[in-house]
């Protein structure tokens, strides 16, 4: 049986469409959540799912991911994106000189580069910020319970 308290549960609202209510993700395990009219009821619903879902994985012959699975082929994806987008720029950069018109065209691609580059950072400081704040979370879970 896994420790369903390793793996972090995202929590969303539904919308009134949907139901109502909320609805808790396990991003490390793929499509497993659980649903419920409040967030502790998500919760816990998510957490029966996990055991369900692992015995379910497991029957299968698979491996059950790893706490942080998902985040860590987030951040290969990002990374593997930000290094082609700077050998990129350094291509425009070497062909510069050849094109005066072009560094106007290279500035703003430079800019967008270091925009997203930006935006990298600010998701792994959510990121770092979710994995800090689990533990915290999983002692809401009890009050709740």
């Amino acid at each position: 049986m896994i420790d369903t308290g390793q793996y972090s549960v995202f929590v969303e609202p539904l919308s009134d469409e949907d139901g109502g209510g909320f609805v808790a993700r396990v991003r490390d395990l793929p499509g497993c959540m659980g649903d419920g009219e409040t967030k502790a009821e998500a919760i816990a619903d998510a957490e029966k799912a996990m055991v369900e879902w692992t015995t379910a994985w497991v029957e299968m012959g698979r491996d059950i991911p790893e706490p942080g699975a998902f985040l860590k082929k987030a951040q290969k994806r990002r990374d593997r994106v930000l290094e082609l987008l700077r050998s990129l720029l350094a291509r425009l950069r070497e062909n510069e000189e050849a094109f005066e018109s072009l560094e106007v065209r290279v500035d703003a691609i430079e800019q967008d580069v270091q925009f997203l580059i930006e935006m990298n950072e600010e998701a792994q400081a959510r990121e770092r910020f979710e994995i800090l704040t689990n533990p915290m979370r999983m002692g809401q879970r009890e009050l709740f319970a």
